[in-house]
C-alpha cells in the first residue's frame, strides 16, 4: 500500500514548486465534510514540497526537514524555508528508500551535530552518517553505523532515529523485506531497534549484531518517541495486511513478527500496546504532547499518531501497568481521514505548542486557537 501511495506522488511532487511560510490555508472546516475537534486550527505552514518524509525541529526552533528522493536536508528559520537545502546526502530513492531519519545531538548547540539515516547510491544498504553544522550548513560527513545486511526489496528499511533520555542513539531497522525470519535472528540488525553509543570511535564497532540490539521482531517499525511520564521507548509498526501496531518498546523484547502480528493471547511475545485490526492503516509518526504546552490541559501527555493509508491524525491515552495498554475508549481518531487533503509520514510538537505534520507535498500545522 506505501509503495502505491509513494508511486502515485511522486508525480504530484514532481510537478510542485514550495510556497513560502506565510501563504496559511486555513482548513478550519476540515476536508470531506469533517469538523475539526473544537477551538482547534489546522492550517497549511509550507505547501509545494517534493517527499517530505521526516520533520524535525533543532534546539534554537529552526524547522528541519527532508526529503525522500532528492536527498535534501531543508530547513525553515524565523519562519522562511531558506532557499538553499542545508545539505544534500546521495541516496537511492527507489520504493521506500532514500533519505529517512535525523536527529540532533543532545549537545547540538554546543557541537553542532546533527544525524541521518539514508539509503546508500547505488546499493542494497543503508547507514546512519553525522554531519557537522558550519555557518548554517552541513559539513564533515563521518559513518556513524553501517547496516551492510542484504535487503531483498526496497521496502521495509524502517529507518527513523531518535536520542533516548540515556544520551544514546536508538535506530529502527526494517525487515528488509523477502525475508521476514530474519527480524528473530541474532545475526542481523534486520528487523530491529538499535541503540549505539555515538560518543566513542566511529563507525560503531560491534563484536556480533546482537550487542546493539535493544529489540527484535519488528517488521518495519517507523518512528520512535519516549513518553516523559515515564520515560519509556513506544514505536509504530506496519504490519503486513492489517495488524498494525503500537508497541512499548522494553529493553530485550521480542515483538513476535512473523510468528504473529498484532495481539496474541499465546504469551510468547511482547504483544502490542494497540493493534490497529484487519485494515491497514499504515501508522507514521508518533510523539507526545508535553505539559505546559497551549493545547488544554487535558491533552497534555497525550500521545498523537499519523497515518500514510488515510491521512488521519489520531488522539491516544496510555494505560495499565507501567502505561502499557490502550483501551479501546482511549484510542480516537482526533482528526478524520484526508482532514488536510494529504497522508502523513511524520507528526512532532514544534516549540511554539503546535503539531506539525510531515505530508509528502506539505508540512500541515494545528493548533490551538480558542480559549483555555
Amino acid at each position: 500500500m506505501i509503495l502505491r501511495i509513494i508511486a502515485i506522488l511522486l508525480l504530484v511532487g514532481a510537478m510542485a514548486t514550495a510556497v513560502p511560510v506565510g501563504a496559511k490555508d486555513s482548513l478550519a472546516a476540515g476536508a470531506k465534510g469533517s469538523s475539526l475537534p473544537e477551538g482547534f486550527v489546522v492550517e497549511d505552514f509550507l505547501t509545494g514540497l517534493k517527499l517530505c518524509v521526516t520533520i524535525a525541529f533543532a534546539p534554537d526552533g529552526r524547522l528541519f526537514f527532508l526529503e525522500k528522493n532528492s536527498g535534501k536536508v531543508r530547513v525553515v528559520s524565523n519562519g522562511k524555508l531558506r532557499p538553499e537545502p542545508w545539505a544534500v546526502i546521495p541516496v537511492d530513492p527507489v520504493g521506500e528508500r532514500g533519505l529517512l531519519g535525523i536527529a540532533f545531538d543532545p549537545d547540538f548547540e554546543a557541537n553542532g551535530y546533527v544525524y541521518f539515516y539514508h539509503s546508500i547510491k547505488r546499493s542494497q544498504n543503508n547507514e546512519v552518517i553525522r554531519m557537522r553544522e558550519v555557518n548554517g550548513m552541513g559539513t564533515d560527513v563521518k559513518i556513524v553505523l553501517e547496516i551492510t545486511d542484504h535487503l531483498h526489496a526496497s521496502n521495509h528499511n524502517g529507518g527513523n532515529i531518535a536520542f533516548g533520555p540515556d544520551g544514546k542513539l536508538y535506530i529502527s531497522v526494517g525487515d528488509g523485506g523477502g525475508w521476514p525470519g530474519r527480524s528473530h535472528e541474532d545475526t542481523t540488525l534486520l528487523g530491529k531497534i538499535l541503540r549505539i553509543d555515538v560518543r566513542g570511535e566511529l563507525p560503531v564497532k560491534y563484536d556480533k549484531p546482537a550487542d546493539i540490539f535493544y529489540a527484535k521482531g519488528l517488521r518495519n517499525s517507523f518512528d520512535l518517541a519516549w513518553n516523559p511520564a515515564n520515560k519509556a521507548l513506544y514505536a509504530t509498526e506496519n504490519g503486513p495486511i492489517g495488524r498494525d501496531e503500537i508497541n512499548k518498546i522494553v529493553e530485550g523484547g521480542n515483538y513476535g513478527w512473523p510468528m504473529e502480528k498484532g495481539f496474541s493471547d499465546k504469551h510468547r511475545f511482547n504483544n502490542p500496546a494497540w493493534d490497529f485490526g484487519p485494515k491497514s492503516a499504515a501508522p507514521t509518526g508518533i510523539t507526545f504532547y508535553p505539559n505546559g504546552g497551549n493545547f488544554p490541559k487535558e491533552y497534555a501527555g497525550n500521545m498523537f499518531v499519523s497515518d500514510y493509508n488515510y491521512g488521519r491524525l489520531y488522539r491516544i491515552k496510555l494505560s495499565g501497568e507501567g502505561l502499557g495498554r490502550i483501551e479501546k475508549g482511549d484510542f480516537k481518531v482526533w482528526l478524520p481521514e484526508r482532514f488536510a487533503d494529504t497522508v502523513f509520514a511524520d507528526v512532532t510538537v514544534g516549540p511554539d505548542g503546535a503539531l506539525y505534520l510531515a505530508g509528502f507535498s506539505k508540512i500541515v500545522r494545528v493548533r490551538w486557537g480558542g480559549e483555555k
